[in-house]
């Protein structure tokens, strides 16, 4: 038997603190399967996961969400022109930053609701399993991202000192993928971190800090 098609998909849970100090998280209601769920939605083609789930996030909510911790990966089956088919959904853990809900094509209602809330309000397991996830740990996390230094050929074939190595076109594919991921962490004034000194103005790196608006440190 052929193994069934799969579908990837993405989202998160979208938090913040109510007047009271206590978590909430945002549910959305899809008119369409009249349901409650966490937003998420389908990657385009050649789109990472991670930028996946931010964009849909910030699509069906109106809010810019700043990423965090990676919970859960749930499957399911479901059914695509009378096939079934597998879908795959990756779910990070995302803080409300700014913006406002707006109804849309998509969803018509959002509520914030603590997690026990959230749990019986939900209308699918899988959505339970996610919520679990996100409820083991404090949600206010500090994400630490290790990027390394782009492909860059053969270290053999360059005369050159190992710092100004060009970026080979796999290098170029990987900085340009890079630049798209690393500003869903942090907004575009945060610090991008800390450099290692070998390699510190690599290609890679500059072509992702500038993307990400971020500034660079190097490790001493």
């Amino acid at each position: 038997m052929s193994p069934r098609p799969e579908l990837r998909a993405a989202g998160g849970v979208l938090w913040r603190r109510d007047p009271s100090g206590a978590t909430v998280i945002a549910l959305v209601h899809r008119p369409r399967y009249d349901d409650w769920s966490l937003p998420k939605g389908k990657l385009a083609t050649g789109e990472h996961s991670l930028t996946a789930g931010y964009r849909e996030v910030l699509e069906e909510t109106g809010i810019t969400p700043t990423l965090g911790r990676r919970l859960v990966r749930t499957e399911y089956p479901v059914s695509i022109s009378e096939k079934i088919a597998r879908k795959v959904v990756d779910y990070w853990a995302m803080r409300a930053a700014d913006g406002d809900f707006q109804a849309n094509d998509e969803v018509d209602e959002l509520r914030w609701l603590t997690v026990e809330k959230a749990t019986d309000a939900v209308s699918y397991r899988h959505d339970r399993a996610v919520l679990a996830a996100f409820a083991q740990a404090e949600p206010d996390t500090t994400t630490i991202l290790l990027v390394r230094h782009g492909s860059a050929g053969d270290r053999t074939q360059w005369r050159g000192t190992d710092d100004l190595r060009p970026l080979d076109p796999t290098g170029h594919r990987q900085a340009k993928r890079a630049a798209t991921v690393l500003p869903c962490f942090w907004p575009a004034t945060g610090d991008l971190g800390r450099q290692s000194p070998m390699r510190g103005d690599h290609p890679s790196t500059c072509d992702s800090a500038r993307a990400a608006g971020g500034r660079r440190r190097r490790f001493r």
